[in-house]
């Protein structure tokens, strides 16, 4: 599995995150999201030693705009407001990240 590890303040409110982004640009971010600079560093070099993730304590975080996950979630965005503007599918049946975009 091929991915890079960033760290850091994405919300710019002084608490630190760590994600991991897969070759095709797809995202995670680690459970544990107001770390400290120190600790996010700590917990980036040991995913990166590690070479895995376990997916128990990562979850989805947006995919990097121009990949192939984000063109994906895009065309999966498009195919669930085409449903939902000819009242094929209701509302509810959007899966989450898709209802973010719709």
């Amino acid at each position: 599995m091929t991915f890079d590890v960033l760290y850091g303040d994405f919300d710019n409110d002084g608490t630190f995150q760590v994600t991991v982004e897969f070759a095709d640009g797809s995202r995670v971010i680690h459970e544990r999201i107001a770390l400290t600079e120190k600790q996010a560093r700590k917990l980036a070099g040991k995913v990166k030693e590690a070479g895995k993730i376990d997916d128990r304590y990562w979850g989805y975080f947006y995919p990097r705009y121009g990949s192939d996950a984000y063109r994906e979630e895009e065309r999966e965005g498009s195919f669930y407001a085409i449903g939902l503007a000819n009242g094929f599918i209701a509302e509810s049946d959007v899966p989450y990240p898709i209802s973010t975009l719709i």
